[in-house]
């Protein structure tokens, strides 16, 4: 019986740790998912302007972005 009670009270403490290490890394995986797809969103629309843009210029009209 005091094995077992010894062994829940070196487990426990590691498993604790376990579980916010888990947690931190999900929050970490998270975050930088989020991250990327803003990323994705501005390259997505910096090109829509720069085609836009580019199409604009090459029908002779006036491009109305300053760079």
């Amino acid at each position: 019986m005091i094995h077992i009670i010894c062994l829940i009270v070196l487990i426990c403490p590691q498993h604790d740790a376990a579980c916010h290490v888990i947690a931190r890394l999900k929050k970490e995986r998270d975050e930088a998912w989020s991250s990327l797809a803003q990323s994705e969103r501005q390259i997505i629309l910096a090109a829509t302007i720069a085609i836009t843009s580019y199409t604009t210029l090459s029908s002779g009209k006036k491009c109305s972005l300053s760079l």
